[in-house]
């Protein structure tokens, strides 16, 4: 079978390689990026020391300037073979770009196209290719049509050897090549700039929480209630705060499409931990995911060093105060010690969360 974007990219210096999103947990300026203490408690030894040669690697890779046309290079890329297999894919490093900010809006059109950049990628791919702007279109359109195709993919195989023509020694490579596997399938994901960790029980936790979101919008979800539940399984709850998020609740999302008013009804633990202890509660919620605990949608936190590192333990249901309250003893568990956590619900625009407090919980 062919990779993806050969027969569109023939005869083109600069042409878009579109990353399919599990992806870019691999690309190699996201690995650069990644906690060294994380990469080394995930991945095993000598995964810390791959990811600091890595960073040194791309930062050389700046000064040359643009692959393309020569400017100050903003990025370094990776140049991926992907292909599409029964199953899942298979994706290969060949190379690494370094890219300016115009080649790399070309470059990763995707991204280009959520930003509102398409027609400036598309001219931009015209210049560098010296092709007329219509040609440039269509190579677009067939590759993100290709593109469209990898989105379904969940699990991919992930192989680096571009890394090692720049340098880089063969056990780097191997510990760099553990790490981006890892994190190109589930339970981890990277989105933006933060790692997760995702459960195999979404759908069931999803429907579940449906059944109090029916009770909200009829009136028949009792704060209360919750908070006395909360009490007896030892959380401290803010009766008022839960009164507060109930009533604004039903304003926002009994008009909204179910799995748009099921995002409003999460919350999460929030939590700051030594960046020392990360890495075992990451790999702990990585195989409660794994097995689908019902106390877990998905864990939070940031890619990048941190010390204090914040993690944010989500459930589907703010209101199911059993499942809050296991995940703050499961939390506790892991961390092996006395801990402090506050429980925050979803805020409306995206992964954010509210400054309100529904529950508080000290114990270990």
């Amino acid at each position: 079978m062919q990779p993806l974007y050969e027969d569109a990219c023939r005869g083109l210096r600069l042409c878009p390689r579109p990353l399919p999103p599990r992806l870019w947990g691999a690309e190699p300026s996201t690995l650069a990026r990644l906690d060294p203490a994380l990469a080394e408690g995930l991945a095993g030894p000598g995964a810390a020391g791959a990811v600091e040669r890595l960073r040194e690697l791309l930062g050389g890779l700046l000064g040359r300037g643009c692959a393309y046309c020569g400017a100050p290079a903003l990025r370094v890329a990776g140049y991926w073979r992907i292909w599409l297999l029964d199953g899942g894919g298979r994706a290969i490093l060949e190379d690494l770009l370094p890219l300016c900010g115009n080649c790399l809006k070309a470059y990763r059109v995707e991204k280009a196209r959520q930003s509102g950049g398409l027609e400036k990628a598309v001219e931009r791919l015209a210049v560098v290719n010296g092709v007329a702007v219509e040609h440039a279109r269509r190579v677009v359109e067939r590759v993100l049509e290709e593109w469209g195709r990898s989105l379904a993919v969940e699990h991919w195989r992930v192989e680096l050897p571009g890394l090692r023509r720049h340098g880089l020694q063969r056990g780097e490579a191997e510990a760099l090549e553990r790490l981006a596997n890892l994190l190109t399938n589930l339970p981890y994901l990277v989105e933006r700039s933060q790692l997760l960790v995702v459960s195999a029980s979404v759908e069931e936790q999803r429907t579940r929480a449906a059944e109090t979101l029916e009770r909200l919008c009829s009136g028949g979800l009792d704060p209360g209630r919750v908070a006395e539940e909360a009490r007896a399984r030892g959380l401290a709850p803010e009766a008022r705060s839960l009164a507060v998020h109930a009533a604004s609740l039903r304003l926002r999302a009994c008009s909204l499409p179910v799995h748009k008013a099921l995002e409003l009804l999460e919350g999460a633990w929030v939590l700051v931990v030594p960046r020392s202890r990360r890495p075992g509660l990451v790999e702990g919620l990585a195989e409660a995911a794994g097995r689908g605990e019902r106390w877990l949608l998905r864990m939070e936190t940031s890619l990048e060093p941190r010390d204090p590192a914040q993690v944010a333990v989500y459930t589907a249901d703010a209101f199911d105060a059993g499942a809050a309250a296991e995940a703050a003893r499961a939390v506790a568990g892991l961390l092996g010690g006395r801990v402090e956590m506050v429980y925050r619900p979803a805020a409306p625009g995206g992964r954010r969360l509210t400054g309100l407090i529904l529950y508080r919980y000290t114990g270990g």
